[in-house]
C-alpha cells in the first residue's frame, strides 16, 4: 500500500509536504470565533458573522482562482494567493473596530483561498485517473497531518496571545510559496481548445448543463454547512459548558490524528468500491457525529461524536475531489475545482452567521438537531447520484497527466 503513494510523482510529494507546512500554521480561521468572543469581546453573532465573511471572501476567490489558473496556470496563481494570505492575515490583530476585522478578514480569504483550485487542478494535471485517489488523499493527509499540529499548538499559543497565531500563519504562507517556487514546474496542459465540443460552450454552460455535477455541489454545500459548525459554533458550545480553548484544540486534534493514521489505508482500499455508495455512508456518519453534539458536554463524549464525523470526512476526502477530476474536462479543470470549492465557500458564508444564530436562539440541542437535518438532505442527495458517480467516468476529452518533473536549476 505505502509503495503505491512513493510511486507518486515528485510534484505530487512537494504539494503535500507544502501544504503540511502550511496548514500545521494555519491556526487563525479554527480559533477565530474564541479570539472575537473572548478576546475582543464581541457577541456570538458579531463573530459568526465575521467568520461568515470569510466564506463570501472564498466565494469569490474559488472563481477567480480556477479562472486564472486555467488561463495562467497553476503555480503564479498559487505563489500570488500565499503570499497575499500572509500579508494580510497579519492586519486583523491591529484593528480596533468590529467592521475594520470584517474587512480584513475577507480580504485575507480573498488572496488567500484562490490557491485552492489551482493546487487540486495541479495535482489533477500531474496523475493519471488510476493514480489520482490515492494523490488526492495523501494531500489530505498532509493537510490533517498539519492541522493536528496546528490545532494543538495553536491551543497552547492562544491560551498565552491571539496574536502568535496571526505570525505564525503569516510565515508558513511565505515557506509554502517558497516551496512552490522552487520545487515546482508549472503544470496547466497545453490544449487547442479551439476544435473542442466543450470548449465552444464555454466553461460556465458545460458545469451548468453537467446535472450530475449540479447536484453533486449541492450535496457537498450541505455538508458544508455542516461541518463548517465544527470551526464556528462547536468551540463556542463547547465553551458554554465550561469547556476551555485548550481543549477545544485537544479534542480537535483527535480528528487530525485519527486522519494520519487511517486516511491512506482507507483511500486505497475505496478506489475499488462503488464510490457511490460510500458517498452516501460518508454522509450518514457526518450526520451522525454532528448530530449527536448536542447531547453531551464532556471532552471525552465530544471527542467520541469528533470520531464519527471524522470517519465519514475521510470517506469524502477520498472520493470527492476525484469526482470532480473525473467529471471535469482537461480544459475547464480548474474552473471546475474552482466551482467546486464555490460550494464550499458558500457554505463557510453561510453556515458559521446561521448555525451562531440558531445557537444564540434556541441553544446547542437545536442547533445539532437543525444540523443533523441538513445531512439528511445531503445523503438523500448522494442516494439519488449513486449510480452515476459509482465508477470513474470515461472522459475521452481528460488528457493524460502531463510530466512531472521539477524545475530545472
Amino acid at each position: 500500500m505505502l509503495k503505491s503513494y512513493r510511486d507518486l510523482p515528485s510534484g505530487v510529494l512537494v504539494l503535500c509536504l507544502g501544504a503540511f507546512v502550511n496548514r500545521a500554521g494555519a491556526m487563525v480561521m479554527p480559533f477565530l470565533a474564541l479570539y472575537l468572543t473572548q478576546s475582543r469581546g464581541s457577541p456570538t453573532s458579531v463573530a459568526t458573522s465575521i467568520m461568515g465573511v470569510f466564506g463570501v471572501g472564498s466565494v469569490f476567490a474559488s472563481i477567480a482562482g480556477g479562472w486564472l489558473a486555467d488561463r495562467f496556470g497553476r503555480k503564479p496563481v498559487m505563489i500570488a494567493s500565499l503570499i497575499g494570505a500572509a500579508g494580510t492575515i497579519q492586519i486583523v490583530p491591529r484593528l480596533d473596530t468590529e467592521l475594520g476585522v470584517m474587512l480584513a478578514v475577507l480580504a485575507f480569504s480573498l488572496a488567500g483561498e484562490a490557491y485552492r483550485p489551482a493546487a487540486s487542478a495541479m495535482l489533477g494535471d500531474l496523475t493519471t485517473p488510476e493514480s489520482r485517489p490515492r494523490a488526492y488523499a495523501l494531500f489530505y493527509v498532509a493537510i490533517n497531518l498539519g492541522f493536528t499540529a496546528g490545532a494543538a499548538v495553536g491551543g497552547a499559543l492562544a491560551a498565552h496571545s491571539y496574536d502568535l497565531l496571526f505570525l505564525v500563519e503569516g510565515v508558513t504562507a511565505l515557506a509554502y510559496a517558497l516551496m512552490i517556487a522552487l520545487f515546482l514546474a508549472e503544470t496547466r496542459p497545453e490544449v487547442s481548445l479551439t476544435p473542442s465540443e466543450t470548449a465552444s460552450k464555454g466553461a460556465l454552460v458545460h458545469i451548468l448543463q453537467n446535472r450530475i455535477f449540479l447536484l453533486f455541489l449541492l450535496a457537498n454545500l450541505l455538508i458544508g454547512l455542516m461541518f463548517n459548525q465544527a470551526f464556528t459554533t462547536l468551540p463556542l458550545s463547547m465553551a458554554a459548558v465550561g469547556i476551555p480553548p485548550q481543549t477545544y484544540g485537544q479534542v480537535m486534534a483527535v480528528n487530525g490524528v485519527l486522519i494520519v493514521l487511517v486516511q491512506l489505508p482507507l483511500a486505497s482500499r475505496l478506489s475499488r468500491a462503488d464510490r457511490g455508495v460510500w458517498m452516501v455512508v460518508a454522509a450518514l456518519f457526518l450526520t451522525l457525529g454532528f448530530g449527536l453534539t448536542g447531547a453531551f458536554d464532556t471532552p471525552v463524549t465530544i471527542a467520541g461524536c469528533v470520531i464519527l464525523w471524522t470517519i465519514g470526512e475521510m470517506i469524502l476526502a477520498s472520493l470527492n475531489q476525484t469526482v470532480v477530476g473525473d467529471l471535469a474536462p482537461v480544459e475547464f479543470r480548474a474552473r471546475y475545482f474552482g466551482t467546486f470549492a464555490l460550494s464550499m465557500g458558500l457554505a463557510m458564508s453561510i453556515g458559521p452567521p446561521l448555525g451562531g444564530y440558531v445557537f444564540e436562539r434556541w441553544g446547542a440541542p437545536a442547533l445539532w438537531g437543525c444540523v443533523a437535518m441538513v445531512g439528511l438532505a445531503a445523503a438523500a442527495i448522494l442516494a439519488s447520484i449513486r449510480g452515476p458517480i459509482a465508477q470513474p467516468a470515461s472522459l475521452p476529452e481528460n488528457a493524460p497527466a502531463v510530466s512531472a518533473s521539477l524545475p530545472a536549476a
